[in-house]
């Protein structure tokens, strides 16, 4: 045995020549797209239904959907909200929406005000906060810290994470010394600019 992986396709062939009718059979490959020119994947895709999962393009879209499915609507700036908090986790968006429909039962609008108490917070959340805080030379920002340590937040990922904003902020006033614009060399989210 050499360590090598051995992939035995002719078996998976057979397989898929007669399936057992009440399997139900996953397979996940993480490539750009299917090889089509392989015997195995003709094989697949004539004997299974086939799904492509790609990335979400449009945050709002799905945030919007989310709302209406509740019979309600939402405001861009709360869409942009949700999105700052969650990014691109569908899981957590459809939860966040979950809990602000459950949290306003008779409202038909969600807006922006109604979001900060309820959204769940996230350590960069807090992280932004506390650097707010530091720069701003307030003692409140240990309380932030002891917050963060309660939570179960390992001190090094903390310092890291602050160390990380510092350089960002860092490389920000560079290029804006030097009269470029940062959004177009940092390629980072905006919401961390």
């Amino acid at each position: 045995t050499s360590g090598k992986l051995v992939h035995n396709i002719d078996l998976l062939l057979d397989y898929l020549a007669a399936p057992n009718p009440t399997t139900i059979m996953v397979f996940i490959v993480n490539s750009q797209k299917l090889d089509k020119r392989k015997k195995v994947v003709k094989a697949l895709q004539k004997a299974a239904t086939t799904y492509e999962a790609k990335p979400l393009r449009n945050v709002h879209s799905f945030i919007q959907k989310q709302v209406k499915a509740h019979g309600k609507s939402i405001t861009t700036e709360a869409c942009d909200f949700i999105q700052q908090r969650s990014g691109m986790n569908l899981f957590l968006l459809h939860n966040e929406v979950e809990k602000l429909c459950l949290a306003y039962p008779q409202e038909e609008l969600i807006s922006v005000e109604m979001l900060d108490s309820i959204l769940s917070r996230t350590l960069e959340d807090d992280v932004f906060k506390l650097i707010e805080r530091i720069i701003q030379k307030q003692s409140s920002s240990l309380e932030i810290v002891d917050d963060l340590f309660r939570l179960g937040q390992e001190p090094i990922k903390i310092l890291l994470l602050i160390a990380n904003q510092f350089r960002i902020l860092h490389q920000v006033k560079a290029l804006q010394n030097r009269g470029e614009k940062p959004s177009t060399v940092i390629k980072i989210h905006p919401y961390r600019l």
